[in-house]
């Protein structure tokens, strides 16, 4: 799984830093048009995510892999091929995104069922640790690529620039993501005390009572085979067990939105989209940013890997040191710290302001981030991972239609093409005051999301012990209260 993720990270950014300054010397596309793209990208990521959730559930963890990155394969060779906007919108509007909403949740659900609650969280740190790995490694390429070529390359009557070269590594990470998930990945089971079960395997006496599990049945982690493995791990023989197929209904789309902790995540997701769009502004606006206020000769990639290179460490390291704090507390001071971080590219517009902003921000990032994934998994039930990671997945993505029309918007209006560089700065208190909504937003919302009830069931994730509900969350409230106002409306009126 992590090197999977390595794969898939490197592949993204690398994709990713170049991207919108490939519109503009390409395509000739404008700042708002180039940034909406940018943008379309990312919402139509979302959109497929949730549209895909419940056949992740349905197709399991390496069949979406798979098709996934052979999707990104597409997306990437034609990305690096296109010559009129009708490939490159195919590229960005269908393949690229579908891409995208197979791979990021599949791996997420990956680390929770290949992991047990004592090192649940360590996992995750470990997970995100890998994602910024995968940054780390594609800033310098996309630089040294940049150099290399950059009067670009030509073969026969084809000729690339740095920007389809890079496209087409991306394209060929996610072919080897796609082989080594076609030959590695493994059905396997990781109970809650720690044992794994290999799904089909027997060695020697010891039974393994997975048979029901394997490639073709779709159902690694079904729940009621879960429960049967734990209660006879023991006793149950392979003989015993009947082949189980998870049936697959249209109305699992709209299952999840008749759960309460769906619409707790929701309003969580939309309270993390000020501070996630930070990142996204990473992409869309520090390159173009950097590259018209310090010249072409920017290594911009290599500036991109402070905050990542940061984010390796102390993601790893800041569970080990604060995971006695609760949750939600530590995601509300790490959004704080990454939203002020952005404030430092205001004082001073040099590469030490941007090394000194990666810094900042890799600290509250490793503070909340990695939590992310961690409290939806917690919260979202067996065999519906799919549907409650896509949601998870969904501010990272979403950000990006609201980031791509606010960067070109900045940059056509305080920092454009050609023109004076003294009011570039202004982009950044924009995009500052917008992240500090989400601190707020947690504050604000936690009654509501981190409710006595999200609290019992991110508590039994983590020792498996069932503990008795204090009493009814506010959404609970609201909701047996309209439930009495419709049952009093279908009362009968007794007339006197």
């Amino acid at each position: 799984m992590l090197l999977l993720k390595l794969l898939g990270s490197l592949a993204y950014f690398s994709a990713s830093l170049v991207f919108v300054p490939f519109l503009h010397n390409e395509f000739h596309y404008t700042d708002v048009q180039a940034g909406t793209l940018y943008g379309v990208w990312g919402l139509l990521a979302s959109v497929f995510g949730v549209v895909c959730g419940p056949l992740i559930d349905y197709f399991g963890v390496k069949k979406s892999l798979v098709l996934g990155s052979l999707l990104g394969v597409a997306g990437g060779v034609i990305l690096a091929l296109a010559r009129t906007r009708g490939w490159l919108l195919l590229s960005v509007c269908f393949l690229m995104p579908m891409s995208t909403s197979l791979g990021i949740p599949v791996l997420t659900i990956g680390v929770k069922r290949f992991t047990h609650a004592a090192n649940k969280d360590l996992a995750y740190g470990i997970f995100y640790s890998t994602m910024n790995i995968g940054a780390v490694v594609a800033g310098p390429c996309v630089d040294a690529v940049r150099f290399a070529v950059a009067d670009g390359i030509s073969y026969g009557a084809y000729t690339a620039s740095a920007a389809r070269v890079i496209f087409l590594m991306a394209g060929m990470l996610m072919l080897l993501m796609a082989l080594l998930a076609v030959g590695l990945m493994r059905p396997i089971v990781v109970m809650k005390d720690g044992r794994v079960l290999e799904c089909g395997a027997m060695s020697g006496a010891s039974v393994r009572p997975v048979t029901a599990y394997d490639d073709n049945s779709d159902t690694e982690n079904d729940e009621d085979i879960l429960g049967l493995l734990e209660e006879n791990a023991e006793e149950l023989h392979p003989s015993h067990a009947a082949p189980v197929r998870c049936s697959f209904n249209p109305r699992s789309w709209l299952a999840p939105l008749r759960d309460r902790f769906f619409w707790r995540l929701v309003i969580f997701s939309f309270s993390m989209t000020p501070v996630n769009m930070i990142f996204r502004h990473l992409d869309a606006t520090l390159p173009t940013w950097l590259l018209r206020t310090m010249g072409e000769r920017v290594a911009f990639g290599t500036l991109y890997i402070v905050d990542p290179l940061c984010v390796i460490f102390l993601a790893t390291l800041f569970p080990i040191l604060f995971g006695k704090y609760d949750v939600y507390k530590r995601m509300i001071v790490g959004t704080a710290i990454s939203a002020l971080s952005v404030f430092v590219l205001v004082i001073q517009s040099s590469e030490l302001s941007v090394i000194m902003f990666g810094v900042l921000l890799s600290v509250g990032e490793s503070l909340y981030s990695p939590l992310i994934n961690s409290y939806t998994m917690s919260l979202a039930p067996k065999d519906k991972e799919g549907s409650y990671s896509a949601l998870s997945s969904a501010p990272l993505f979403t950000t990006k239609l609201f980031v791509g029309f606010i960067s070109g918007a900045l940059l056509g209006s305080y920092c454009p093409d050609g023109g004076p560089t003294t009011q570039c700065a202004i982009v950044w208190v924009w995009v500052g005051s917008i992240a500090m909504l989400s601190p707020v937003f947690l504050l604000a919302a936690k009654r509501i999301v981190h409710d006595s009830q999200s609290q019992i069931r991110i508590s039994q994730q983590v020792d498996g012990k069932k503990r008795e509900d204090p009493g009814e969350g506010i959404l609970d409230k609201i909701d047996n209260t309209l439930e009495k106002i419709h049952e009093n409306r279908e009362k009968p009126i007794n007339k006197q």
